[in-house]
């Protein structure tokens, strides 16, 4: 039976104008209301994206702050770096002209010693000739 009355309804429907145009106006009225769903949807989309792109830019700026007083502090650290490397190597050439000097110094005092005894030693023979 519901058949039969749904048949008649969609019949009448069909055929009266009036209710064709209603029908497409509640038609048209539920399009517009999802249209306004989706719409409202796609604004709190939008927002969300919006926060979430100003959040991932000023963390970007963050990062890229920190990188850059990274990037001064390694610079920093090289020049310290190649500033020590200098110094270390001029105080190990300076050591190593104190140690040939040294070295010198050494060889030349030892023969100085020998002459020295070899002077003694005349100076003792000398005296042991005189005294004799």
């Amino acid at each position: 039976m519901d058949r039969k009355f749904r048949k008649r309804a969609s019949s009448v429907n069909s055929t009266n104008p009036t209710m064709k145009l209603l029908e497409k106006r509640r038609l048209m009225f539920e399009v517009h209301e999802a249209y306004e769903n989706q719409l409202f949807l796609f604004k709190q989309q939008e927002g969300e994206f919006t926060a979430k792109e100003n959040e991932i830019r000023l963390k970007d700026t963050e990062i890229q702050t920190e990188l850059l007083k990274f990037c001064k502090e390694l610079q920093i650290n090289e020049t310290k770096k190649k500033k020590a490397i200098s110094l270390y190597q001029s105080e190990r050439t300076e050591k190593d002209k104190k140690i040939k000097e040294i070295a010198k110094l050494q060889h030349d005092l030892s023969l100085d010693q020998q002459i020295f005894e070899n002077v003694e030693r005349k100076g003792t023979i000398i005296q042991i000739y005189k005294n004799s």
